[in-house]
């Protein structure tokens, strides 16, 4: 990453109009600045929806009651399928508004030994409206081939907190396994 913003900068100080306001010029061409690989470069990180590549689950319209709240999340398997514990398994989670829905727990990495499903991700609400983003990874498979694949998910749930509303949130991921080529075609090829 650290490369390929050494080559921007690098490009943007020999091409100056490209990168922003020219200075008035006396003539005679300024020393190019040097910038080594090693140079600590201050770019801003781009948002999480920005780096994600995966599945995208929305749960609209979800109501929550004042106070203490829970997500209950689960996981389930296609038959045939296991979770791996010798991979990991993350989620990660945010509130757009904090004010009317904050997460009382960090994101934790979750070992597999001690989780049973569902588990609880703890909420505080107040009246107001909230976005929340999980984002995970799932890691899991195959019973019979010991193949193991993948499944980023990530689940935008739009909360509105009320009186009256319910203190949780089921939320089941379900895994949709991948497609694998069962022909090998360096095996076919020696036939």
């Amino acid at each position: 990453m650290k490369t390929i913003a050494v080559l921007l900068l690098s490009l943007c100080l020999l091409s100056q109009p490209a990168c922003g306001k020219r200075e008035q010029s006396s003539g005679t061409p300024s020393p190019a600045k040097e910038v080594r690989a090693t140079d600590s470069l201050d770019f801003p990180e781009p948002p999480l929806e920005d780096l994600f590549k995966g599945r995208l689950i929305e749960l609209k319209n979800q109501i929550l009651r004042p106070g203490v709240a829970d997500i209950l999340f689960s996981i389930t398997l296609p038959q045939g399928y296991e979770l791996t514990t010798e991979a990991p398994f993350s989620v990660d989670w945010k509130s757009n508004n904090e004010d009317a829905v904050s997460f009382t727990a960090t994101p934790p990495e979750i070992d597999l030994s001690k989780v049973s499903f569902p588990f609880k991700i703890p909420l505080n609400c107040s009246a107001g409206k909230a976005e929340l983003t999980l984002n995970t990874v799932i890691y899991y498979c195959s019973r019979a081939s010991k193949q193991c694949f993948f499944d980023n998910v990530q689940v935008k749930i739009s909360v509105t907190v009320q009186p009256g509303g319910p203190s949780e949130i089921p939320l089941t991921l379900e895994v949709k396994p991948k497609s694998v080529p069962v022909k090998n075609p360096l095996v076919e090829g020696m036939r």
